[in-house]
C-alpha cells in the first residue's frame, strides 16, 4: 500500500522526501495565489468593516447568524459547560492541564532567568518579560479540538500573559463546543469567543469593536488560518505558520509492526497533505510492515485516511542507522518515533537528531503522547521548519529586553564606540560620545548601585 523507496546516501533521503511531500501536498487542491487572494480579501474586510464583517462571515462560512447573541461566550457559560460533558472527559481534560501546566513551570524556571553584566564600567540588566496580551486560535471543523486549547492556553497563562483571548469557530447551532469551553475554563483562557477562521486571526491581530487586539496570535489551523497568520505577521507576533501534520518513525526489525502501522494511521488522521514516513533495516521489515499498514487501513471505514495515507505515506528502506538520519533530517518533521529494541541504541539514534519538533523513545512511547498528555506543546514546527524553528512554548510570550548603565566606563570602552561610529561616518553618534566625554559627564548612580537604579516595572 505505501510507497517503498531505497536510501543508500544523503541524496536519496532529500529526494525521499521531497518526493513525498509533492504526493502529499497533491491532495490539498486550492492554489497558493488564490488562497492568498482570498485571506487578504477578509483581513482587509475585518479592518475596514469590524464586527459587522465578522458577522457577515461567520454566516458565511459557519452558516449561522450570530449577531443577536454575539461572540462572547460568558464565564458562567463556560463553568456550565464543565456540567455538560461527561465526567471522565471532566477528569481527563483536568489531568491534562496539570500535567501541562507543571511541564511549562519547569519550562519557565529554565528560560526566564534574568541577569546582571557588568564590565568595563557598563552596566546590564537582561530582564524577562511577558506580553501584555495573546490570542489563542483553536480549529474546529473535522474534529474537536480541547487538546488544543490546553496546549496553548497553558503556556501563555504560565508565562503570565495578563489578558488570554481565545477564539475557536462556533457549533452548527452557534453555540461553543461544551468541550472546547470545559478545556478553556479549566485551563485559564481569560476571555473566549466562537469565531473562527481567517476573520478571527484578522479580528485577534487589527481588534475590532467586540474582539480586543492582542500582541501575539498562535494556535494550528487549516491553510487558510495559517495563510491569514502569516499575513498579520508584523502587526503581532506568531509562533509559527504551521501546516499538516507529520511524522518519520524509525524502527529496527524487532519493531511491532502492527503498532508502527497504527501510528502512522494516527497521523494521517490528522488529513491531507502530512506526512507518514516509516524508516525501516530491511527488505522483510518493509513487507512486513506494508502488510500490516494494508490490516490497519482495511479496519478504518474513512476513505479520507485512507487517501492521506497513499499520497503522503511512505517506506524507506535504508542500509543503516546513517541513512535513517539523513532521512530524519531531510524530513525535518514534527514528530520523530524511534523505535528500537535495545534502549541504549535508541537513546544514541535520538539524541543525534537535531530538527524535529518532539522525539519520542520507544515502541511504547506513540506520538498521541505528546499530542494529549506528555507536557511539551502539540502545536510544533511543520513543513521541515523544525530546521529553525521550536514548538510553542512559555518563551512564545516572552519578550527579552535590557537595561544599560553607564556606572563609570572605561576609556579604552568609550574610545572604541567613538572610534566605531567615526568609521561608519555615524557623525552624530560619535559626537554624542565625545560631548559626553568632554564635559565629564557623571557616571549614573543611585542607593545600592547601579543594578538597584534599573526598577522592576512589575
Amino acid at each position: 500500500m505505501l510507497k517503498k523507496y531505497y536510501v543508500e546516501s544523503e541524496k536519496d533521503a532529500t529526494s525521499l522526501v521531497d518526493s513525498v511531500r509533492r504526493s502529499a501536498a497533491s491532495g490539498v487542491s486550492t492554489s497558493a495565489g488564490a488562497l492568498e487572494a482570498e485571506v487578504a480579501s477578509i483581513i482587509d474586510a475585518v479592518r475596514q468593516k469590524g464586527d459587522i464583517a465578522l458577522y457577515e462571515f461567520t454566516k458565511h462560512f459557519d452558516g449561522v447568524d450570530l449577531s443577536d447573541r454575539g461572540f462572547e461566550v460568558s464565564p458562567a457559560a463556560l463553568e456550565a459547560a464543565l456540567q455538560e460533558i461527561p465526567h471522565s472527559a471532566v477528569t481527563a481534560l483536568a489531568r491534562a492541564v496539570d500535567q501541562v501546566r507543571a511541564y511549562f513551570k519547569e519550562q519557565y524556571a529554565a528560560v526566564a532567568s534574568e541577569f546582571h553584566f557588568q564590565r568595563g564600567g557598563i552596566d546590564v540588566r537582561f530582564v524577562v518579560r511577558p506580553v501584555e496580551s495573546a490570542g489563542i486560535y483553536v480549529p474546529g471543523g473535522r474534529y474537536r479540538y480541547p487538546s488544543s486549547v490546553i496546549m496553548t492556553v497553558v503556556p501563555a497563562v504560565v508565562a503570565g500573559v495578563r489578558s488570554v483571548t481565545l477564539c475557536t469557530p462556533p457549533t452548527p447551532r452557534g453555540g461553543l463546543d461544551p468541550l472546547v469551553g470545559a478545556a478553556a475554563r479549566l485551563a485559564g483562557a481569560h476571555r473566549v469567543f466562537t469565531l473562527g477562521g481567517v476573520q478571527a486571526i484578522a479580528a485577534m491581530a487589527y481588534g475590532t469593536e467586540t474582539i480586543p487586539q492582542v500582541d501575539v496570535v498562535v494556535g494550528p489551523g487549516n491553510a487558510y488560518v495559517a495563510c491569514a497568520k502569516r499575513m498579520v505577521f508584523g502587526q503581532v507576533g506568531i509562533e509559527a505558520v504551521a501546516g499538516p501534520s507529520e511524522l518519520v518513525v524509525v524502527a529496527d526489525d524487532y519493531a511491532p509492526w502492527d503498532l508502527v502501522a497504527t501510528d502512522l494511521a494516527a497521523q494521517a488522521e490528522h488529513g491531507p497533505g502530512g506526512l507518514a514516513i516509516a524508516v525501516v533495516f530491511s527488505e522483510k521489515a518493509a513487507e512486513a510492515l506494508n502488510k500490516a499498514v494494508t490490516e490497519e487501513v482495511a479496519k478504518d471505514s474513512r476513505d479520507q485516511l485512507r487517501k492521506t495515507m497513499q499520497a503522503g505515506g511512505a517506506i524507506a528502506v535504508c542500509r543503516d542507522e546513517e541513512c535513517a538520519l539523513w532521512v530524519v533530517l531531510a524530513a525535518a518533521p514534527e514528530h520523530v518515533q524511534v523505535m528500537m529494541r535495545e534502549p541504549a541504541r535508541c537513546e544514541r539514534f535520538a539524541d543525534r537528531i537535531n530538527c524535529a519538533g518532539v522525539v519520542f523513545l520507544g515502541s511504547s512511547t506513540p506520538a498521541p503522547y505528546g499530542d494529549y498528555i506528555a507536557g511539551p506543546s502539540h502545536v510544533l514546527p511543520t513543513g521541515g521548519s523544525a530546521k529553525f524553528a521550536s514548538g510553542l512554548g512559555v518563551y512564545s510570550f516572552l519578550r527579552y529586553q535590557n537595561y544599560v548603565v553607564n556606572s563609570g566606563i572605561s576609556e579604552e570602552l568609550e574610545q572604541a564606540a567613538f572610534e566605531l561610529a567615526s568609521v561608519e561616518g555615524m557623525v552624530a553618534h560619535a559626537r554624542s560620545i565625545q560631548r559626553r566625554r568632554s564635559r565629564g559627564e557623571v557616571p549614573f548612580q543611585a542607593p545600592g548601585g547601579a543594578a538597584a537604579a534599573i526598577e522592576d516595572p512589575s
